[in-house]
This record gives C-alpha cells, sequence and structure tokens, in this order.
C-alpha cells in the first residue's frame, strides 16, 4: 500500500509549523523520498515527517495517515551477518588451498601477465592466517562500529521523543493561546456593545435635554410676550384712568 503523501501547505497546516520551515527542510533534502506530483506539486510522504521530527507517529495515525516507525537493526543480526561473510571468505580462501601439504612447498609457476597484471597462483595459501585474523579484526571493528551506531540510534530516539514532546507541548500551548484569544475577542466585542449602547443612551438623553431646553426657551418667549401684552395694557388702563379722572375734576369744578 502506497504511503499516505501531502503537499507543502497540507503538512504544513498538519504539523501546525510555519509553511517556509517545510519549505527549507525540503530544501535541506529532510524529506528523502519527496518528488513532485503529475501537476508539479511537491508530495511528502508522512513518514518522512515523522523521521524529521515535525510530526509524531500517533499524531499521523489521528490524523488518518498511519506509519511504521522505523526499527533499528539488532545488532547481534548485523554481527552474525559480518561474521557469516568472513567465514564464507575464508571458506573462498580455504578452498583454494592445495589438498596435499606437500604441494604448498612446490615451486611457484607465474600465470601469464593479464593487462599488465600479476595473477595470483590458485594453490598458494602463504598468508591465510593472516588474511583470517584481518578478517576477524574486520569483525571487531564491525561489531564496535555496529554499537557505536546502536547507541547514536538511541540517542537519535531520545531526540526525537524530547522534540515531539516539545512539539506537543507547543501545539498545546497555541491551543491554549487561540481559546485566550478568542475569549479576550469576545470580551472585546462584548465591551464595544456596551459602548455603543452607553453612546446611544448618552445621545438620546442629550437629545432629550436639547429639546426640554427647547422647551423652555419657547415657554419663556411665549411669558414675555404675554407680559409685554400685559404691561401695554397696564400702561392703557393708567391712562384711560388719568383720563377718566381728569373729567370728573372738571365736572366737579363746573
Amino acid at each position: 500500500m502506497a504511503e499516505t503523501t501531502w503537499t507543502l501547505t497540507e503538512a504544513a497546516r498538519r504539523c501546525e509549523t510555519p509553511r517556509p520551515a517545510i519549505r527549507r527542510s525540503l530544501d535541506r533534502g529532510d524529506f528523502p523520498h519527496a518528488a513532485k506530483g503529475p501537476g508539479g506539486a511537491w508530495q511528502i510522504p508522512v513518514g518522512d515527517l515523522v523521521a524529521a521530527g515535525f510530526l509524531t507517529a500517533e499524531a499521523a495515525r489521528e490524523a488518518g495517515a498511519p506509519v511504521e516507525e522505523p526499527v533499528a537493526p539488532s545488532i547481534a543480526e548485523a554481527v552474525a551477518e559480518a561474521e557469516a561473510a568472513a567465514e564464507a571468505e575464508v571458506a573462498e580462501e580455504v578452498a583454494g588451498a592445495p589438498a596435499h601439504p606437500e604441494e604448498a612447498n612446490a615451486p611457484r609457476t607465474e600465470a601469464p601477465a593479464a593487462d599488465g597484471l600479476d595473477a595470483p597462483v590458485a594453490g598458494d595459501t602463504r598468508g591465510l592466517d593472516d588474511r583470517v585474523v584481518e578478517l576477524k579484526t574486520k569483525v571487531m571493528e564491525l561489531n564496535a562500529m555496529l554499537t557505536e551506531l546502536s547507541v547514536s540510534n538511541e540517542v537519535l530516539r531520545t531526540e526525537n521523543a524530547a522534540a515531539a514532546g516539545v512539539a506537543e507541548e507547543l501545539r498545546a500551548e497555541a491551543a491554549e493561546l487561540r481559546a485566550r484569544n478568542d475569549e479576550l475577542q469576545e470580551r472585546l466585542s462584548q465591551a464595544e456593545a456596551r459602548v455603543s449602547a452607553e453612546q446611544d443612551a448618552g445621545r438620546q438623553a442629550q437629545d432629550r435635554q436639547e429639546s426640554h431646553q427647547q422647551e423652555q426657551t419657547d415657554r419663556i418667549s411665549e411669558l414675555t410676550a404675554e407680559n409685554a401684552a400685559l404691561s401695554e395694557e397696564n400702561t392703557q388702563l393708567a391712562a384711560r384712568l388719568r383720563q377718566l379722572t381728569s373729567e370728573a375734576s372738571y365736572r366737579l369744578r363746573r
């Protein structure tokens, strides 16, 4: 079954990592099995993302793209293979040795030179012990190298697990920050709604105050006009009263 692959954009979204970071890893060769699809877009296997530390195998399975975690080869198996190869090489050397000891002391015959090189005599067994020792030394060196590689592999596994844990913590922190941001946005919206309502109420109160002031101004104008009319009427009555008083005095004198 073909392994699941993601585009750069999909990988960035699934891994919660900026797209340029995925691109830089691709350019560095961190995704050895990545290839361009029919449309020219890069397709990155999920296994490469897991191996590079951008995604855990568990997260890949949760995303619907199961991958098999790489299994380090057994040191015993690797050593056994190396020893088998050495034994096979020794067996080939022994197979070329003479059947009788006296043949080993027979004078060597030089085979015709081919392409300017001297061909070895088939029956020559000298240096066979040295060859065996050399092969055993190589096996020991391979064993030491495999042990060192196993330790390095274990260190890399530990670092990868630690990086995966850090990535998980960062994803949890990012989710918490998003939730906090959503909460702050909601509170901000509520505050803006309250401010808008208070501003509307203030405008309405100001409109009512202005209307009341206008009513008072109009009432004062009306009262002023009525007072002026009463004053005029009072002036006319006073003039009439003086006229009547003058007429009454004139009649009394007559």
